[in-house]
This record gives structure tokens, C-alpha cells and sequence, in this order.
């Protein structure tokens, strides 16, 4: 199949163009309005001007579906006024001039319960880098042949990612393709989940604004609707889970050159599904991908909280498969155990003699008593996926309760608790997280592979030494 990109390009370009027209809005004081459509670096909005004194002192800040008549038919589903100003310098200084930003604009008759082929089209700064992260794919355009684009399946539906340029402005964009119809509903929440899934494992997440352009046939040749939206901050940071090219980063991989794959399609439609199948996981993927952008401390909290929800999730399932990470994995005897350990207690302090409710807390204890420890369970889903945890990692693991409740670890002090020493030892602790955190992740999407050993990768900088660590880690 050869995707079309042409007439994309050229409909951006021209509706990246300032235009001007009028408002409608029935019963408004916007009604009959002229108005400027511009871009303004990474949004839309657009300005007028309103020269009645009552329209002013009634005017709204927020409105909902104004129409703009022009060139285009547009409609702004939400229309936010955020500036107002005089200028006293014109021959009318009494005229008050707006700004008003719009975070989703819509083709006239946009229709959102009709199902169609869907495309996203974000804007890039530069080319999104896939190769040796995600299995690439070759695509075929009109414009020639490329090798960065990779797919992910979600729900049996196909979801084509390209990354294409425009050569005639330089302009990089990043694509996602449905090859199946369905409502604007539906492939927001389909794209959504394979941006998230992308962000991870690129490092980079794509957003800013982009837009959702619909087609009548898998063709996707001519335009039948769209919408922009403002998106999700772009997000980039330095890190991602696996890196296939060993010579990139050690001269000393050679014997794992044939060994080492980038992240398969098969496993990354494994992580968009799961990312699509739940909420708390794509919060999770999400998580990562935005602290991994912070600064020292919080990126260690951050990776400490995902790490306990990634085992609480992770168990969970294991669970509903049969698979008991408790102490006692028998559940007659777990049974048997409580309501004797609570028969003790009540022979022993009998409720008939103790203040109402007094023996709550302890009978409750008494009910989790099979419960593992947060550290035992922190560990639990490695000794599930048969990963052998490291003293360093044990290490750092044990850090968790203290990140959590915002305290710096003793593992991240070192001598006299310098400033540079305090966050060299911070960033170890934060990169020894996020590559448990990535175990953890890969291993439940079914990976099997060479990942970052980021403390060793960084081993220089944080002076830590790891003698017995490789700059890749096998799981």
C-alpha cells in the first residue's frame, strides 16, 4: 500500500496561513465579528476588536462552538478570551482589541459519532528517531521510500507510525494511521495509547497540538473532515529502556552486536494494549515518561512510586491467574491462620472487657498478616520473571519508603553530603529505579533481551563503581 502525505502537507501549510473572516454565534456578542485566524508559535488564536462600550462590559471570557466564515468554515469548540487591551495611539482609542485562544478547531458539519479512517499529523521540531529502539518498518509514500515508521496493533486494528518530512519547508511530522474506520472518539483514545507507548520507549513524547484528519477509504487520498487539537505537552528526555546498537555507546559490545533487538512489534502492540486495557498502567507509562524530564529528586520519588505501582499491577494479575505471591499461597491455611490468630486475641483480651473498638486495629493487622512487606513485594514480581536482583539493587530498593515520603536516602549521601556528591548520589539512585522500573515494564509486555544499565552506562559521572555490571543488562 503507498501512503499519501502530499496534499497533507499542502492542507497544513495553507491552514497554518493567517486568514481573516467573520464570527457567528446566534444571540452573541460575538455575532458578526471580524476576526484574524493566525498561529501563534504553538497555538492557534485569533484577534478582534470591538468598538461598542455595552458589548464590552457584557462580554464573556469563555464561549462554546463560535463559527468562523472565510476561506474555511471553522467551527471553535471552545473560544477563550485571555487578553484585552486599548490602544491609545490609533485615531480610535477607544476600540477594545481581543486575543482569544482555541484549543480545538473543527471543519464545518464536523461529525464525531461517524466512523472514518483516521490519521493524526503531528508537528516535530526534528525527525523522530525509532531505529534501534523499535522494530522499524518500510512504508512506501508518493513522495519515496522510507525506514522510519514502525505499527502496533490495539484491538485487532492495525496502527501504522511514520515519521515523514516535507522537503520543501523542512518540516518533520510524526503520523499515526488507523487501518480500520471507527469515530474521532475511539482514535483519540487508540492514538493516545500509542503515544504513551512511543514516549516510552523513545524518550520522547510527541504532542503540542496536532491533527485528526478523516477519510472515506483506506486510501486516505482526499480529506473528508478534521479537527486540530492542542495535545499534551511535548515531552524528551535522554533515557529509553533499550538501545540495539552497541557500538553506539561501548567499543567493547562487539559480541553482543548480533544479539541485542531493538523493542519487536509483537511486544510493542503488547505494551499499547495494555496501555489501552488500563488506566492505571498508561498512568504509570505516562509517569515515567514525565519525570524522567525533572530534576534529580523528583525523578527518584517519581521512579520509587512507579516502581510500587508497576508491582501492585503486575501482581495483580499474577493473581488472577492462579499465581499467589503471599507467604502462605494456600488459601484454606491463610483462612485457617487468621481466624485462629483471632480467636487468640479475643481469649486474650476478651471484647466483653476492652473499650468498643480498641481491638480494631490490631484485628485488622491480624487479617493482612499474609500479606507481604511493601520491600518483599517490591521484589516479588522480579523473583516471578526469575530476575536475579543485584546487592545494588537490593540497595536501592530498600530506599523506596524514604522517596516516597520525600526524604533523601542515606544510599544517596556521600562524604561531608557535598552539593555534588548529594546529586551524583541522587542520580544513581534515580537511574538505578528507572532501569528496575524498565525490567519490570519489558518483562510484563513479554520482552526478552538486552536492556540500559544506566548506573554502569553513567558510571563515570556518579563514581559509583560497579565492577561486576555490563553496560547492557540481559532480562
Amino acid at each position: 500500500m503507498e501512503f499519501r502525505y502530499k496534499h497533507v502537507f499542502d492542507f497544513i501549510n495553507q491552514f497554518e496561513t493567517p486568514k481573516e473572516g467573520i464570527l457567528k454565534q446566534k444571540n452573541s456578542t460575538l455575532d458578526q465579528v471580524q476576526a484574524k485566524l493566525m498561529l501563534n508559535e504553538s497555538e492557534f488564536a485569533i484577534r478582534f476588536s470591538i468598538d461598542n462600550i455595552e458589548t464590552r462590559i457584557n462580554k464573556k471570557p469563555i464561549h462554546k462552538n463560535v463559527f468562523f466564515s472565510g476561506i474555511d468554515q471553522l467551527k471553535f469548540t471552545t473560544f477563550f478570551i485571555n487578553h484585552s487591551y486599548f490602544n491609545i495611539s490609533t485615531n480610535s482609542p477607544f476600540i477594545e482589541h481581543y486575543n482569544a485562544q482555541l484549543s480545538q478547531i473543527e471543519s464545518k458539519n464536523f461529525n464525531s459519532k461517524k466512523d472514518f479512517f483516521y490519521r493524526l499529523v503531528i508537528p516535530v521540531k526534528e525527525k523522530v528517531d525509532i531505529i534501534f529502539k523499535i522494530q522499524d518498518t518500510v512504508f512506501k509514500t508518493e513522495l519515496g521510500r522510507s525506514r522510519t515508521g514502525t505499527c502496533t496493533i490495539i484491538d485487532s486494528v492495525e496502527y501504522n507510525v511514520h515519521c515523514i518530512e516535507d522537503k520543501n519547508t523542512n518540516r518533520h511530522f510524526l503520523v499515526i494511521n488507523s487501518s480500520k474506520e471507527q469515530n474521532i472518539n475511539i482514535f483519540r483514545k487508540k492514538s493516545f495509547s500509542v503515544l504513551i507507548g512511543l514516549g516510552y520507549l523513545l524518550g520522547y513524547y510527541a504532542g503540542g497540538r496536532g491533527y485528526y484528519i478523516a477519510y472515506n477509504n483506506i486510501q486516505m487520498d482526499s480529506i473528508h473532515q478534521y479537527l486540530h487539537s492542542e495535545l499534551r505537552d511535548t515531552m524528551q528526555s535522554s533515557y529509553h529502556p533499550v538501545y540495539a546498537n552497541a557500538y553506539g555507546w561501548s567499543r567493547n559490545r562487539k559480541h553482543l552486536k548480533r544479539k541485542m533487538e531493538p523493542v519487536s512489534i509483537k511486544d510493542f502492540s503488547k505494551l499499547c494494549q495494555k496501555i489501552d486495557g488500563s488506566l492505571d498502567f498508561a498512568s504509570v507509562c505516562l509517569s515515567i515518561i514525565e519525570v524522567s524530564t525533572s530534576s534529580l529528586f523528583p525523578m527518584a520519588c517519581g521512579y520509587a512510586v512507579a516502581l510500587e505501582s508497576l508491582s501492585e499491577i503486575i501482581l495483580s494479575d499474577w493473581e488472577q491467574n492462579g499465581v499467589s505471591s503471599a507467604p502462605i499461597t494456600d488459601k484454606k491455611v491463610s483462612k485457617l491462620l487468621v481466624r485462629e490468630l483471632i480467636k487468640t486475641l479475643h481469649q486474650i483480651c476478651p471484647p466483653s472487657s476492652t473499650p468498643e473498638n480498641s481491638l480494631t486495629p490490631l484485628q485488622k493487622r491480624i487479617e493482612n498478616v499474609n500479606q507481604k512487606t511493601n520491600f518483599n513485594a517490591l521484589k516479588a514480581p522480579f523473583e516471578l520473571y526469575g530476575i536475579n536482583l543485584t546487592e545494588q539493587d537490593i540497595d536501592v530498593l530498600k530506599t523506596r519508603n524514604d522517596f516516597l515520603h520525600g526524604r533523601i536516602p542515606l544510599l544517596a549521601k556521600d562524604a561531608n553530603d557535598t552539593i555534588d556528591n548529594l546529586n551524583k548520589g541522587l542520580f544513581y539512585a534515580a537511574i538505578r529505579l528507572y532501569t528496575l522500573v524498565n525490567i519490570q515494564i519489558l518483562k510484563y509486555i513479554g520482552f526478552s533481551g538486552w536492556i540500559v544499565n544506566y548506573p554502569k552506562r553513567f558510571e563515570k559521572y556518579h563514581k559509583i563503581k560497579l565492577p561486576l555490571e555490563k553496560t547492557f543488562r540481559k532480562i
